[in-house]
């Protein structure tokens, strides 16, 4: 999870598109719909989509105004996506601090989320 954090996703925005494209598969969206689904600004949503789809976890269509989609170019990527999505959900605040580490401190502090502790169970 941390190497697919590491690789794939930089921003929490850049979270966000992904886990909205998720959620929607197989729907395409424009990056306009995307930007209006998120509530935020359309050059930002196109930076975060044009680094998605060249780290082939999406696609897009041809048409003259671009559908964006779920899409991984490979089984593995798929998995990855699925299971950061499963973490997102559950364990939100662990998964966004791992984004916002400094590498060197994202294992620590993902291991560190999902210790159980004395109590817990």
């Amino acid at each position: 999870m941390r190497r697919f954090i590491a690789r794939h996703i930089h921003t929490l925005e850049q979270l966000e598109v992904l886990v909205f494209l998720i959620e929607s598969a197989p729907r395409g969206w424009t990056d306009q719909e995307i930007a209006a689904g998120l509530r935020t600004n359309p050059d930002s949503a196109r930076t975060r989509l044009s680094r998605l789809h060249g780290d082939g976890l999406i696609a897009l269509t041809t048409d003259s105004a671009p559908k964006y989609f779920y899409k991984p170019r490979t089984d593995v990527l798929d998995r990855e996506a699925r299971a950061l999505l499963a973490s997102y959900r559950e364990r939100r605040v662990a998964v966004i601090t791992q984004i916002f580490a400094p590498t060197s401190e994202r294992a620590a502090l993902f291991a560190e989320a999902f210790r159980i502790k004395k109590g817990d169970t």
